[in-house]
């Protein structure tokens, strides 16, 4: 990862957070702001390694989602962490969407502003990130 985050981010302690927690999702914040594709020697992304909120890696040792690259990152365990707002993040969309929101097709751009929303804030609004108005929410 080359990138260097910027921004005012809320404490571990502010969000609950182990502090190794806090750095897998600081890095996993980087990978997506990045692209979000871990790359070989040589530049060329390995495909296990592409973000996809739909996947955790398993076997394969991929990272795909951002629970899954924070786990990676910093050798932690957040998948389990459904509740509260870091659940949120986690599952785009519980609730009336469901698996069909559309956070579970989202880019690594959209990850990344997901997952800097609830660095800054402690709130994951992928309504917001997705464009999804409220009032269209309750109609599907």
């Amino acid at each position: 990862m080359k990138k260097e985050l910027e921004g005012k981010f809320k404490t571990a302690a502010e969000l609950g957070l182990k502090e190794k927690e806090y750095c897998g999702l600081l890095k996993a914040l980087a990978w997506l702001e990045d692209g979000g594709q871990r790359e070989t020697k040589k530049g060329k992304p390995i495909t296990p390694y592409k973000f996809s909120m739909r996947k955790w890696g398993g076997e394969c040792g991929s990272v795909c989602c951002i629970a899954g690259a924070a786990d990676a990152f910093a050798n932690t365990s957040l998948v389990g962490r459904s509740k509260g707002e870091l659940g949120k993040l986690f599952i785009p969309g519980p609730g009336d969407l469901g698996y069909r929101h559309p956070g579970w097709d989202a880019t690594p751009a959209q990850g990344a502003q997901a997952l800097r929303g609830y660095l800054e804030t402690g709130i994951a609004d992928w309504d917001k990130v997705m464009g999804i108005k409220k009032a269209a929410r309750r109609a599907k």
